[in-house]
């Protein structure tokens, strides 16, 4: 992330001064990260309770500081104040089930603002950042958790150009679990052969269902007679 263009470690725009730092877990500053940790809390708790995912604050530390961790962090240039944080893994799909499963991905776990930051650019800016880091790592996907209670998430990502509820295709996996419905999982393709792939599909069931239709009028149009 550190040999991304400089455009993208600083957000300079809508009233804001924020520069955009990369740590591993492993080695984030422990007051940092208990000033994430305080965030997720404020942020998240409820509603990993009420979604039945549920809050465990030591193993959300432990994801937060693990050696497998990556963050984002958004200071204040000036007083340096941590604003928000992103927190994610590069991995496979079955990250969800913890198992090693499916296509290579960079998978957010966190992606948290506060409220007076919000609307401001931030979060669009983070995944843009993440989805270039995707890229260059040669990852197939960028796939971010979401609570089944949140309110926030799903219209979020929903409006950014490529990001889709991929919850169907991670439950397919062979260790998913059908009953849980405490998360969904929504995904945005970055390997361009893979949407090549997709595209082509598409376009042979339009085609077939022009066939199919065609088809159907020659028959109609022969009863007539």
């Amino acid at each position: 992330l550190n040999d991304l263009p400089a455009g993208l470690r600083a957000l300079k725009r809508s009233g804001l001064d924020l520069v955009i730092e990369f740590h591993s877990g492993k080695k984030l500053n422990r007051a940092d990260a208990k000033v994430c940790l305080a965030i997720c809390r404020e942020e998240l708790q409820e509603e990993y309770e009420v979604s039945g995912y549920g809050w465990d604050e030591e193993d959300k530390w432990g994801e937060l500081t693990s050696s497998e961790s990556r963050l984002l962090l958004f200071r204040e240039a000036v007083g340096r104040r941590i604003v928000g944080y992103a927190s994610f893994r590069l991995t496979l799909q079955g990250e969800c089930w913890n198992c090693m499963e499916g296509s290579p991905c960079l998978f957010v776990y966190d992606l948290l603002v506060l409220p007076e930051y919000r609307r401001k650019g931030v979060g669009k800016q983070a995944l843009l950042t993440l989805e270039m880091a995707a890229r260059k790592a040669r990852l197939a996907y960028v796939c971010a958790l979401v609570t089944s209670a949140s309110a926030l998430g799903p219209p979020f990502l929903s409006a950014i150009k490529g990001w889709r509820d991929d919850t169907a295709a991670v439950l397919q996996m062979d260790a998913a679990d059908p009953d849980d419905d405490s998360f969904r999982v929504y995904a945005k393709c970055v390997d361009t052969s893979i949407l090549q792939a997709e595209q082509q599909s598409q376009s042979v069931q339009a085609y077939a269902r022009q066939l199919a239709q065609l088809s159907s009028t020659s028959v109609s149009l022969f009863s007539l007679y």
